[in-house]
């Protein structure tokens, strides 16, 4: 009880000793803030503008870690190259905005107008490459709290999303690299490595570890018992030297690995734990799509993105042909074009299902599966509905004799997820392969 009524009285004195403070001395300490504020603010200008061979710029979003270069000026201008592979026509073009730094509750760094880095934070989806839902772009942000700087690097915190980037001096061989698009470079020959023949893998204390490498992150995993996978992911980048960087170390098996890096020599990467480790490759996956394609927080992937075009061209097979002609009925009756259709893996109250999304025109329509997820990993499509179409256009394409034949079709079909050994632009694929039939398959982007 006495420690209680210390705590009420102790305001009152400290209040006391606050008003007896002579008043010339408070706006004395206030002064001294302004000024070292303006001080900070006017060293961070000299110092971004200063620098001959600009800035390299990590940025932490939701996918991973983007990378710009930048070059400031001492009339609040920057000049930015972006590794946006969305937009590869920026590769060798720089674009021109503005920034200030303004004194907020730290020196803030500000990109005040639209460049390179509003792309990402841009809330259109279709411009920014983020979840349709949020409206957040990717999730990161515009304006940076200077925490630190050590006269090389710039520690920024995000004011909005509080992501804790980067801003380090470049050397004049990453100015020059940079200018010649290597930021998007390195990206896309790690994507060449990615769809080599064969899975990757590191053996580890006790056993072969799955390495799946994504351009912004990358993923350790195993299977534990019968079909539990466990893994461990880490945002990363590719620096200009082709090595992988980790955003914080991943922890597999005992071991700890900080990173990877590239031998120019053999073409190949190794895993900088204690001890280097190899990566190597095997025909069989190490681990099966399966364990990786479902619905809940157990999976990598939720969803596979189907386009035509991904059938390569060859289109003969049974699952293809229904879903040309799926298409010519839209393009007959509604003079509309098929677009994707996205096979989501759902689970509802302990009941698993696959909403069948499909886009035509501006449209989209969905028809949803019950599903029978068997143990030996394959899964059956027990029958459809409408119910779960948020606005009833599925139930207008069947109305209009468009789908109907597709959905019988695929009811009562049992498939098994496979990968497939090749890519969609950054995506690794898979597909539905009919268990009666290895060569009637749905291809997917792996979402």
């Amino acid at each position: 009880m006495k420690k209680h009524l210390y705590r009420i009285f102790l305001l009152p004195v400290v209040l006391l000793a606050a008003t007896a403070c002579n008043d010339n001395d408070y706006e004395t300490t206030m002064g001294d803030v302004d000024q070292r504020l303006d001080e900070a603010i006017s060293s961070y200008y000299g110092e971004l503008s200063a620098a001959e061979n600009g800035w390299i710029a990590n940025i932490p979003t939701s996918k991973g870690i983007y990378r710009f270069w930048m070059d400031f000026t001492d009339d609040n201008r920057v000049t930015m190259y972006t590794d946006n592979l969305m937009y590869p026509d920026f590769r060798t073009t720089p674009d021109e905005s503005s920034y200030r730094i303004q004194g907020l509750q730290r020196p803030t760094l500000i990109f005040d107008t639209y460049s390179y880095l509003a792309i990402i934070n841009d809330p259109n989806s279709d411009i920014s490459g983020g979840s349709a839902e949020d409206n957040q772009g990717l999730e990161t942000d515009f304006e940076f709290e200077i925490a630190s700087f050590d006269g090389d690097t710039f520690s920024l915190l995000g004011r909005r999303n509080r992501v804790e980037a980067t801003l380090t001096r470049a050397s004049a061989e990453e100015k020059n690299l940079v200018q010649q698009g290597a930021l998007m470079q390195v990206q896309e020959d790690l994507q060449q490595f990615i769809n080599r023949d064969g899975y990757c893998y590191v053996a580890l204390s006790s056993g072969k570890v799955a390495v799946d490498f994504d351009l912004r992150s990358v993923t350790l995993s195993y299977v534990q018992g019968t079909n539990t996978v466990i893994s461990a992911t880490a945002s990363s980048y590719v620096d200009l030297k082709h090595n992988i960087v980790l955003q914080e170390p991943l922890v597999m098996q005992g071991s700890i690995i900080s990173g990877f890096l590239w031998n120019d020599a053999t073409q190949s990467y190794t895993a900088v734990s204690s001890q280097q480790i190899p990566v190597q490759r095997q025909d069989e996956a190490i681990i099966g799509l399966d364990a990786m394609l479902g619905a809940g927080s157990g999976y990598k992937y939720s969803a596979l993105a189907v386009r035509l075009s991904m059938y390569g061209g060859d289109t003969s097979c049974e699952i293809a042909q229904q879903l040309v002609n799926f298409g010519k009925e839209i393009s007959t009756v509604f003079r509309m074009t098929l677009g994707d259709i996205y096979m989501r893996f759902g689970e509802l109250e302990g009941r698993p299902y696959i909403d069948m999304e499909v886009e035509f025109g501006l449209y989209q329509a969905v028809f949803t599966f019950d599903i029978l997820e068997n143990p030996n990993g394959t899964t059956k499509l027990l029958r459809y509905n409408t119910d779960y179409d948020p606005v009833g256009n599925s139930q207008t394409l069947l109305d209009n004799g468009c789908g109907q034949k597709l959905c019988d079709y695929l009811t009562g079909k049992t498939f098994r997820k496979t990968w497939l050994k090749q890519s969609f632009g950054t995506y690794r694929m898979g597909a539905l392969t009919d268990t009666k039939d290895p060569a009637n398959y749905m291809p997917g982007a792996l979402l």
